[in-house]
Formats: structure tokens, C-alpha cells, sequence
């Protein structure tokens, strides 16, 4: 590892969720590329988090694969289990993951700051924080809470 590497991810990896302590089919707090909580799942011998993603106004659910699968495909790593046990249908899936994130933003949040702070970039990361928190202030109730299953997959 580089010293940036370190310097950047040493933190939060060294607060995660070892590897072999992993429990398929349960939900954790992850520091991702596109999510905050995910459901471990392994696919083909490759540990990966199922999460919810939002892109382009469309909500579906997406795998983000372990850390220890290397670059350019290893993008995520758990922080925290979450006691709550996730629903199997896919639909219900989407929405409890959703609102899980909802629940935890703080948790989330700090995981992602820290990693900013650790690359110089704690202001800019409080100043997206600001601008999301205004956007979601104003978001009509029934727009915020309408996470719909429009597609699926790995993309």
C-alpha cells in the first residue's frame, strides 16, 4: 500500500468488519462507492454487499464486491452489523435497504468523513452534507419516501 493508501483508508479499514467474521445474508453498515448499508451475499466464491443505488432518479438494487477483491472491483467493506434482519423479497429488499440508510445517515456519514478529512477534504465533504441536507428539506413527503424497484442488477 501506498503511503496516500494508507494515509486515506488506514482508519476505517482498520475498524472493519474482518473478512471471516462476515455472515452472508446479514445486513452491515459499508463504506461503498454508491451506498451505506448492504446485505452480504456471495456470488460465484466472491463476497459482495447488495445495496440500494440511485441513479438518474431510478432505485434498484446493485452489488458492490468486497475489498479484498481488488481493484478496479473491490469498492466495499463492512463497519458495523446492523441487528435488524433484511426481508428476502427483492422488492421489500430495496425499500428496508432505503430506509436503513435513512436511519443511519450519521453513521454513514462519519465513516464518509472521516475518509475525506484523511485526504485534506473535511470542508468540502461538510459542504455537500449542507447541500444534501437542503435538498432533502425540500423534497415533498411522498416524493421521499417513494423508492420504487425500476430496474436491477450489477451496472
Amino acid at each position: 500500500m501506498t503511503d496516500d493508501f494508507d494515509r486515506h483508508y488506514g482508519s476505517l479499514l482498520a475498524r472493519r468488519v474482518p473478512r471471516e467474521d462476515v455472515v452472508i445474508g446479514r445486513a452491515y453498515v459499508i463504506h461503498a462507492r454508491n451506498g451505506g448499508v448492504g446485505v452480504a451475499i456471495e456470488q460465484e466464491g466472491r463476497l459482495g454487499y447488495r445495496l440500494h443505488r440511485e441513479k438518474s432518479g431510478d432505485h434498484f438494487l446493485f452489488v458492490e464486491w468486497d475489498w479484498d477483491e481488488g481493484p478496479p472491483h473491490g469498492t466495499a467493506f463492512p463497519l458495523s452489523p446492523i441487528a435488524l434482519a433484511p426481508p428476502a423479497d427483492e422488492d421489500e429488499l430495496l425499500a428496508w435497504l432505503a430506509e436503513r440508510e435513512t436511519d443511519l445517515r450519521a453513521e454513514i456519514a462519519e465513516a464518509q468523513r472521516e475518509l475525506f478529512s484523511a485526504m485534506g477534504l473535511g470542508a468540502v465533504f461538510d459542504e455537500m452534507e449542507l447541500r444534501r441536507d437542503g435538498a432533502r428539506d425540500q423534497t415533498p413527503p411522498s416524493e421521499a419516501s417513494d423508492v420504487s424497484r425500476r430496474g436491477s442488477g450489477t451496472e
